[in-house]
């Protein structure tokens, strides 16, 4: 059965780059340990990861590093989209060999597609692979919220949606007013910016930035437990 049960901060990690544009594993695999080490539920291998960056090559051997950091303490999110549907379907493969507990994956933005053609697209990847999948609503390529919806109820591995086309709270509040049985379940991105105010509209996580993901995951414990005066402050 598909994993429903991700919630809370999942911060989108920064890749260590040296001055000649290698990685440098050493401060990856110190980064995850970190974040591992207070108690967050998750990462993201992300577009803020600059994954655009990397060869295939580099990106195997990122996810194989991160979650051999992680050591089983965290799930661990991978982006694994493309223009070509193909491409995205061995990308997610690879990704679930490696150890990527979900999957990360933007609508193709080289041209405009339409609703039935996104839907194509997922679903294509949803049958590939045997892990949920974050559907990414980005600016540029949109999945609006009654697309979201339908594209849940087409396939159970389209469970999870971010949201991050702005202004993001307002569509946070659409989405989830059409949820239903759908059981779409909802993040927020933008590095965190809007965390207390998509929470407060009904979303179930976060990914914000790397920075400071200590300082997020405790706002996030605050509002969870009723304490929203502890959270602003934070």
């Amino acid at each position: 059965m598909v994993d429903r049960s991700m919630r809370g901060i999942f911060p989108v990690l920064a890749m260590p780059f040296d001055v000649e544009g290698n990685i440098v594993v050493e401060d990856l695999q110190r980064e995850v340990d970190w974040i591992a080490g207070h108690g967050i539920p998750g990462v993201a291998i992300a577009l803020g990861s600059e994954v655009y960056k990397l060869s295939d090559e580099e990106r195997a051997f990122v996810l194989k590093t991160v979650v051999e950091a992680a050591k089983g303490r965290l799930k661990v999110v991978m982006n694994t989209g493309h223009e070509g549907t193909g491409v995205s379907i061995d990308y997610a493969r690879s990704a679930q060999d490696l150890g990527a507990s979900a999957l990360m994956i933007r609508p193709p933005s080289f041209a405009q597609l339409s609703g039935s053609e996104v839907t194509k697209y997922f679903v294509a990847i949803a049958e590939a692979i045997d892990i949920p999948i974050f559907m990414q609503d980005v600016v540029g390529s949109p999945v609006p919220p009654p697309l979201a919806v339908q594209l849940a109820k087409a396939h159970e591995n389209l469970c999870y949606i971010k949201v991050e086309v702005a202004p993001s709270v307002p569509r946070f509040a659409d989405l989830v007013a059409r949820t239903g049985a759908s059981g779409l379940i909802p993040f927020g991105g933008s590095g965190g910016q809007f965390l207390l105010e998509e929470a407060r509209r009904g979303s179930q996580g976060s990914m914000p930035w790397a920075v400071i993901p200590d300082v997020y995951a405790r706002v996030w414990d605050d509002f969870q437990s009723g304490n929203e005066v502890d959270a602003e402050i934070q």
